[in-house]
């Protein structure tokens, strides 16, 4: 039961690349599933759907606290999938890296950041992670048409840019996390994604 981390800025595309890799592991037997955890499970989903809109009014250490919260919450269903297939790749959307990355760059106090992802990574015993690197202006470009609907990604391309450099800082700093160029196409990224989740897997 590997769990592999897709880690990487919004527009990196985390999602698509997910998703196509299940369905290409599908297709060979293998079964897999891509998971945010931050909004898994019924409830997950609702605040996950909320916490993003721009009339929320919040704060950094507050952000960081309930994504944290929300992460953890679906980590603890992961053994319900795992009941009905043990033998399930499970892919992740973010992880400890990125609440690293985005406290980072919002203005999180580091010291509760670090605590943070300390639980984090004391939950969940992470297989290996994919950081999927693009930079803010091309992450932007693709998500525009949507970004006044993320308080986050409204912030615009300098914001992503920012987060983005936090990750390369923070993956340089941590075992086991593979960079991989996000910058072209979707079949270009999703092909050096799975290469490099074989690659980790030994498939």
């Amino acid at each position: 039961m590997p769990i592999i981390v897709l880690e990487g800025i919004n527009g990196a595309g985390k999602s698509t690349a997910g998703n196509c890799i299940c369905e290409a592991l599908g297709k060979e037997g293998k079964s897999c599933v891509l998971i945010d955890a931050a909004g898994y499970g019924r409830i997950g989903r609702l605040l996950r759907r909320q916490i993003v809109l721009p009339e929320v009014q919040s704060t950094p250490d507050f952000d960081a606290m309930l994504f944290s919260t929300l992460r953890v919450e679906g980590a603890l269903r992961i053994p319900q999938i795992l009941q009905k297939e043990p033998a399930t790749i499970i892919l992740l959307e973010r992880w400890s890296l990125a609440l690293g990355a985005y406290g980072a760059a919002d203005g999180a106090r580091p010291g509760l950041v670090s605590e943070l992802r300390a639980v984090l990574d004391g939950a969940l015993t992470i297989d290996a992670t994919i950081l999927m690197d693009v930079s803010g202006k091309i992450a932007f470009k693709r998500i525009e048409s949507e970004a006044g609907e993320n308080r986050f990604e409204s912030k615009g391309p300098e914001f992503l840019e920012r987060v983005a450099e936090a990750h390369r800082k923070l993956a340089l700093s941590m075992v086991g996390v593979v960079v991989v160029d996000a910058a072209g196409t979707i079949d270009a990224t999703f092909n050096r994604v799975l290469a490099t989740l074989r690659s980790k897997l030994k498939m």
